[in-house]
């Protein structure tokens, strides 16, 4: 927007002396530190921003640490520049910033080896905690030592996820034991942690002992036990009649012979409240004392890191003795459960020949192995926040965040409003708040190409009025939704409509659909009297997936029965506001930061020297605020 000042004639000599600055080179450098021995760092990523301009540069490091940049800079206005690198320790960027001057500047970092020399650890481990507004969600945050590669987790209901920072919403409280495998990019580490995650809510306990039991179906004398007891989840105390004991909740034991036995459980709850016991006799028959059979057979999965490297899992049925693998390549191993690189891609057959300990089972088993080309492979993904460096809510830093097994040599950023970028980590400066559809394509230096679209939401977090909530579909019933609701301001009134014909006043619903189909849901909130807002998701319950929808009339209504009209919308000059009836009015002109820049009785007020961007005009008309929207 052209924005034409009127300003007094110092100003004007202010800014004619500005204009005759001649453009300069800009210089920055400096050098990246370990921070224990301090020694030089190389092959550092060290990123740079000049405010209020479109210069984006990156730069590694070199054998010594040190880094330099040196970019024109136009020759008129004042600027200031950012530069940023990244320690993996903190698990964020460290940022320096400064004024830019034809003299030009040093900026040094001190980082943790970790983030830039390459040394890592291999230890899984992580944090929790329960949502306070969803009921049974918990969110679960990585905090583990290795070379990021991939993540497994476990949720201890049946769920799982593959995301680093996932969250997971059970299906009642109680005791879960939630599992992470991690493995490192460079295949080097694999490591797993354990932690029993106690959801709290919703759940009344009593205090009764209970089990099952059943037989192996090939292992008469294995026998499965399955507590059924209803307390608050604390210990376990298994006794099964031959003198072996368990602490497991489900566990499996195996009897030397055939005949009763009388099977004890003890539970003691957490809260040290409830303490009993059930026992049960339970006949065993097995075909004397013949619990194992004898059949060789095994389970594989391809590497997701690693080109070429396979996993094999032993699924025999035998009395353990020995393991003989043949990869089919000239390769073998005698581990139970070994890992193969092979060489190249192609069909391998494989096989394991078991020989049992007691030295009455020998069997063969053979399988084609077809092993895909890895590094022919990649996925487009990506994220978006607010820049942190500037209060402009319209300004959103987009991260890349795509898989690939070789490096990404070719970025294409679609931000859904006409503007494209092929930076990796670019900044990108909306002209007003809404829904826009964001797009990015890679190449990969093998020729992978792939591309992610995802809806980006521009909101401004200074309104008082504004709906927002997100849509979780049930892990383990999907046809049940949770709504949780993420508005802004003193809300006084929600309603939800769900898309099927029903409809809720709760601030968090949980909603059942009848039926798998695509839903479009919507919330309105109302704040006072001064006004309702509306949010949109379109929830797709047959491929699992939930999408933030434009709708109808998703932003703010006005519903004073004031009527308040600001133009021209966008304003060069003078800002006239017209209201309904000759009622005296004040008017408020405020910053995205709700600091108050005009206060006018008048009904025109002058905006000429103010920069460009977005501002609130507060109307005060006969005690009724309305609050309006203009930009200049």
């Amino acid at each position: 927007m052209k924005r034409i000042l009127n300003i007094s004639l110092a100003l004007m000599l202010v800014l004619f002396s500005l204009q005759q600055l001649k453009a300069f080179d800009f210089t920055l450098s400096g050098q990246v530190l370990g921070t224990e021995l301090l020694i030089p760092v190389a092959n550092q990523q060290v990123k740079l921003h000049i405010h209020q301009t479109q210069i984006f540069e990156t730069t590694l490091t070199g054998e010594d640490g040190t880094y330099n940049f040196t970019v024109m800079i136009p020759d008129s206005g004042s600027f200031s520049y950012v530069v940023k690198t990244f320690d993996d320790c903190v698990h964020h960027y460290i940022v320096r910033d400064g004024e830019v001057t034809p003299e030009g500047a040093i900026e040094d970092f001190v980082i943790c080896e970790n983030g830039g020399g390459g040394q890592f650890g291999c230890e899984a481990n992580f944090e929790w905690h329960q949502s306070n507004h969803t009921l049974f969600k918990v969110y679960f945050e990585d905090k583990s030592d290795f070379q990021p590669g991939t993540w497994a987790w476990d949720f201890g209901d049946g769920g799982t996820s593959p995301e680093k920072n996932p969250f997971h919403i059970y299906a009642t409280g109680g005791e879960y034991t939630v599992t992470l495998t991690i493995n490192g990019a460079d295949s080097t580490c694999v490591d797993t942690y354990s932690e029993v995650v106690v959801i709290e809510g919703g759940q009344q306990f009593g205090c009764e002992a209970a089990f099952t039991w059943n037989t192996h179906p090939h292992h008469p004398l294995k026998v499965m036990f399955h507590d059924k007891s209803d307390f608050l989840p604390g210990t376990w105390y298994w006794e099964f009649g031959d003198g072996e004991t368990s602490n497991f909740k489900h566990p499996q034991h195996t009897y030397a012979v055939a005949g009763e036995y009388n099977v004890t459980l003890t539970i003691h709850g957490a809260d040290s409240t409830c303490f009993d016991t059930y026992s049960e006799l339970i006949v065993v028959e097995g075909g004397g004392g013949g619990q194992y059979g004898c059949e060789a057979d095994f389970d594989w999965h391809q590497s997701n890191n690693t080109p070429f490297k396979v996993y094999f899992e032993d699924k025999s049925d035998f009395l353990p003795g020995t393991w003989y693998w043949e990869f089919g390549d000239g390769e073998s191993s005698v581990v139970k459960n070994p890992f193969h690189i092979y060489a190249t891609g192609g069909e391998y057959t494989v096989t394991l020949t078991i020989n049992g300990a007691d030295s009455t089972c020998f069997d063969t088993y053979s399988e084609l192995v077809v092993i895909l080309d890895s590094t022919f492979s990649c996925q487009a993904n990506f994220w978006w926040h607010y820049n942190c460096q500037n209060t402009n809510p319209l300004e959103i830093q987009f991260v890349n965040n795509s898989y690939s097994y070789g490096p990404i040599v070719e970025f294409a950023w679609d931000f859904g409003d006409g503007a494209t970028s092929n930076q990796g980590d670019p900044l990108h400066v909306y002209s007003d708040f809404g829904l826009y559809s964001v797009t990015l394509g890679i190449i990969t230096e093998s020729g992978c190409t792939s591309s992610k679209t995802l809806d980006v939401w521009v909101n401004d977090p200074s309104s008082n009025c504004l709906a927002m909530f997100v849509p979780f579909i049930d892990s383990i019933n999907p046809l049940q939704v949770y709504f949780e609701d993420l508005s802004i301001g003193q809300i006084s009134s929600w309603l939800w409509e769900f898309g099927d014909g029903a409809a809720s006043i709760e601030q968090n619903p949980t909603h059942i659909y009848p039926e798998q189909a695509v839903y479009n849901a919507s919330l309105t909130i109302e704040v006072g009297d001064i006004c309702t807002s509306s949010f949109y998701y379109e929830i797709n319950l047959i491929t699992g997936q939930v999408a933030v929808s434009h709708g109808p009339t998703t932003g703010i209504i006005e519903t004073n029965d004031i009527t308040v009209t600001l133009y021209p919308n966008p304003v060069e000059d003078v800002l006239f506001i017209n209201t309904t009836g000759n009622s005296e009015i004040t008017i408020q002109i405020m910053n995205l930061s709700g600091q108050v820049l005009r206060i006018s009785t008048q009904r025109t007020v002058d905006v000429s020297d103010l920069p460009k961007g977005v501002y609130f005009a507060s109307v005060n008309v006969d005690g009724k605020i309305v609050n309006s929207k203009f930009i200049k």
